[in-house]
């Protein structure tokens, strides 16, 4: 019996071995700190299109608040994307498909949502747009060396402000970066300049955890008075289509 059990766990630890990976709660943590930044930017901002508390959203300390939601989230997802590589390399293409197939089909969703509710303004390529088309060209962009993650990230990034001097009058750009007169959305994340952002967070994951590994030491449990945060970290998906239709239907009913 005593064998036995040896023999499992023998097993149970060379399959660990065999990813090469275990679960990274730090990853977690701070993407459950990335949805609360997110959630919070947006209960303000429902306020502010609610009539409750006025705030010019998208200057000062709101737009910093919104970047740095947003950059972080988007960082994470690259991250997430080179660890997810590194342990199942063989699957990788399969889980990516599966994936970002699954992701963009919920952004087509909150398309059709805010297009009822919203009119004008409804998403046309959101945040769960350009993570479902991130997800899907992965296959292809996490082969590429660390370094090329890095300088096509800031060109991305550096090239936002130069696409915006382009003028269309079709809608058809808007995926890329380049909207037409009038245009206006409630989320707009175009592949220039966000896909730098998951591109840098590519970069910085080859270099904290190379082949998977932690490059900088941390503890092996996370500490339980933050043991909340990583489970956040992993219904991160599920928080953002949630909590707006929450949000808002509390706030209105409050109101």
């Amino acid at each position: 019996m005593k064998k036995d059990m040896k023999k499992t766990k023998a097993n149970k630890k060379g399959r660990k071995s065999s990813h090469g990976l275990h679960r990274l709660w730090e990853v977690d943590l701070f993407r459950g700190i990335a949805i609360i930044l997110v959630v919070l930017f947006h209960f303000f901002y429902d306020l502010n299109w609610l009539g409750i508390l006025q705030n010019e959203m998208y200057q000062g300390w709101w737009l910093v608040l919104q970047r740095i939601a947003a950059s972080s989230f988007l960082g994470l997802v690259g991250l997430s994307l080179i660890l997810a590589w590194q342990k199942h390399k063989e699957g990788f293409s399969r889980h990516c498909i599966k994936r970002g197939g699954s992701v963009l089909l919920w952004g087509m969703v909150i398309s059709l949502v805010t297009f009822i509710a919203l009119g004008e303004g409804f998403v046309r390529f959101g945040v769960l747009h350009l993570i479902g088309l991130s997800i899907l060209i992965a296959p292809v962009i996490v082969r590429m060396p660390s370094v090329i993650h890095l300088l096509l990230g800031i060109t991305l990034l550096f090239g936002g402000s130069v696409v915006k001097a382009f003028s269309t009058t079709t809608p058809f750009l808007l995926w890329l970066g380049i909207p037409y007169p009038g245009f206006w959305s409630v989320d707009y994340f175009p592949v220039i300049p966000w896909l730098g952002v998951i591109l840098l967070g590519m970069a910085a994951g080859t270099w904290l955890f190379p082949k998977g590994k932690r490059r900088i030491s941390v503890p092996e449990q996370v500490p339980i008075l933050l043991q909340w945060l990583p489970w956040l970290g992993q219904k991160t998906l599920w928080i953002y289509l949630i909590h707006q239709p929450i949000m808002v239907g509390v706030l209105y009913l409050l109101r």
